[in-house]
């Protein structure tokens, strides 16, 4: 029985849990290609928008991949079932939120490197320091929202706190973010290299998932 619970829990029940949340990032990706590549014409600018408009959507839009997959230890129909259930930190918390955060990364990594390509001279910077800078903001930011959701049992919090870290990095490029200015690639600190900010950024991650981990054992005070 234990064993049967701890197995890694299905990737299309995962995808069912992302709900409409997820129907609305890839509506949010489409509508940003639609109005930059067509109803943006010849705008010198337009495919270094594009690429910052993606980011932004995709560091946020990671909140709402991967946390509704763990409303359910949050906030359970049933208490005495989810004690019951002997839950594995590692298959259930830390390889359950690295496996969707992969799976997510790769569409945003994928769909940055079509828009690079088809992009004109006018566009930022693409290389493997940058694959490695927007992963490990992605990363970051989910393990943010994770730990934040996990520790305050509210939802809108779990989205709030990394959303409210985005826009500081972004407005005062990363003055206000220490070693975690997520914004980076889009809105540089000319006193710092996008490698430090790539290796922070997976560093502080790692740590903020397997926090999380370590959270949904403790299943009593979760669902206090």
């Amino acid at each position: 029985m234990d064993k049967r619970i701890n197995k890694m829990i299905s990737l299309s029940f995962d995808l069912k849990t992302v709900g409409y949340g997820g129907y609305f990032i890839l509506l949010a990706f489409a509508a940003t290609i639609i109005f930059h590549l067509m109803l943006m014409g010849g705008s010198a600018t337009k495919y270094i928008s594009l690429q910052t408009t993606v980011f932004i959507i995709s560091v946020v839009g990671v909140l709402v991949w991967i946390l509704p997959a763990y409303v359910e230890v949050v906030k359970p129909e049933s208490k005495e079932l989810i004690l019951s259930l002997p839950i594995d930190g590692l298959t259930f918390g830390f390889l359950r939120m690295v496996r969707l955060f992969a799976l997510y990364t790769v569409f945003v990594l994928t769909l940055l490197f079509v828009v690079y390509v088809i992009g004109n001279e006018n566009r930022l910077e693409y290389g493997i320091v940058e694959v490695f800078l927007i992963s490990g903001a992605v990363f970051f930011i989910s393990g943010l929202g994770m730990t934040v959701f996990l520790i305050s049992k509210n939802l809108v919090i779990g989205y709030g706190i990394p959303i409210l870290w985005v826009s500081i990095s972004f407005f005062y490029r990363g003055g206000a973010s220490w070693l975690w200015h997520t914004c980076h690639w889009i809105n540089p600190n000319p006193f710092e290299t996008s490698f430090k900010y790539a290796i922070t950024h997976w560093i502080g991650g790692l740590v903020l998932y397997i926090f999380s981990a370590y959270i949904i054992k403790q299943r009593k005070y979760l669902i206090r």
